[in-house]
């Protein structure tokens, strides 16, 4: 082959079009023209290694699947950046697909059955940098205390089995990453509890928190869409502005081990008692009338199978709601996480949303 037979037009092995030396892309034994390459999986990174009876086996599974598209109906979508719009049949997630687009149905994403998912990972990363200021000599130098921001990137690696062109699927949550400082205003606020306990905790900020629900939803929805399992308040639909119509009534948003060190609590401890007791709120082992851990008074006897009334609305008498799995509580123990609303004494009818700020209760917002 001479040096100019580089440069003749090549027919695309697909679809016959002639394309000249840079509207081609490589097989493993021909060529395909970057038409027909975008209608590949966006999912599929293997091209070059690829036979034209492989891709062409793809490209009639895609247009399949772009018939399926029409089909799909998701009742839940998560996410800010990539979104997993989810489907529901009888209140168990069954397919998914993942875009960034708009319309969701552009560049015919693949319709992907939980019960393909392999695995679930969360992947949340972490950068952080040193803020510093330039002094009167003109030196760049540190804060005392020094001062921080954070930067957070939210993923999802699902691994798929029994597809043969992807097994491997990262779910971009976020479209820029998610930065955080440690010092906010003076002295007081978010900042000033930073330089008392001397550590940071990002479940402290909001953004972070929304970002971290995502992930614990999606995860959850795997979780339930793997064993075909229905998912408690999955009859709600979801616009589609990042959380999910559970938001996080499964997954944790505030995690209990930050809530007990950073709630304050004004009970008083009583004489020692020799019956041991579990704390409902934090799991600690005591023997008083007070959680030594986080100050919950010790609950009271319950008679034998007395009913009780879940986040979900569900009646129940066993210890955990048989509808979605929420451990057994008092109305007394509901505290908002987001506006520190406190349910009243007497109060007879379990919330399902907060009366303050609309926030859905959730596990985290026991006390």
């Amino acid at each position: 082959m001479g040096l100019f037979d580089v440069f003749k037009k090549k027919d695309c092995e697909i679809c016959g079009k002639d394309v000249n030396l840079f509207g081609y892309k490589k097989l493993e034994d021909g060529e395909i023209c970057k038409d027909c390459e975008k209608k590949l999986s966006p999912f599929f990174d293997d091209r070059r290694h690829s036979t034209v009876e492989q891709i062409k086996a793809q490209l009639a599974y895609r247009e399949e699947n772009e018939r399926a598209l029409h089909r799909f109906n998701y009742s839940v979508v998560i996410g800010s950046y990539q979104k997993m719009y989810i489907e529901l049949q009888g209140g168990v997630p069954t397919r998914f697909v993942i875009s960034s687009a708009t319309d969701y149905k552009a560049g015919n994403p693949d319709i992907i059955s939980f019960k393909d998912i392999a695995s679930c990972t969360p992947d949340i990363r972490e950068s952080r940098s040193e803020e510093k200021y330039t002094n009167d000599k003109g030196e760049r130098v540190s804060y005392n205390p020094p001062r921080y921001e954070y930067s957070y990137d939210f993923n999802i690696r699902l691994t798929v089995s029994g597809c043969p062109y992807f097994d491997d699927i990262r779910v971009n949550l976020n479209s820029g990453n998610i930065e955080l400082k440690t010092v906010m205003g003076n002295q007081g606020g978010i900042g000033g509890l930073f330089r008392q306990q001397n550590q940071f905790d990002p479940m402290l900020y909001p953004e972070y928190r929304e970002y971290k629900a995502m992930v614990d939803d999606i995860c959850q929805y795997v979780s339930f869409g793997q064993r075909g399992v229905p998912y408690a308040g999955i009859n709600n639909m979801n616009s589609g502005n990042g959380f999910s119509a559970i938001g996080a009534a499964v997954a944790g948003v505030v995690n209990a081990q930050t809530q007990n060190q950073y709630a304050q609590t004004a009970h008083a401890q009583s004489p020692v008692q020799n019956t041991g007791w579990t704390c409902p709120a934090c799991g600690t082992e005591n023997t008083g009338n007070f959680c030594q851990s986080c100050g919950s008074k010790k609950p009271e006897p319950k008679a034998q199978n007395a009913s009780w009334t879940c986040f979900c609305g569900t009646q129940n008498t066993s210890k955990f709601c048989q509808n979605c799995g929420q451990k057994q509580f008092d109305i007394g123990r509901i505290w908002c996480s987001e506006c520190s609303w406190t349910a009243e004494p007497g109060d007879t009818v379990v919330p399902t949303f907060c009366p303050n700020c609309d926030k859905r209760f959730d596990e985290n917002d026991l006390r």
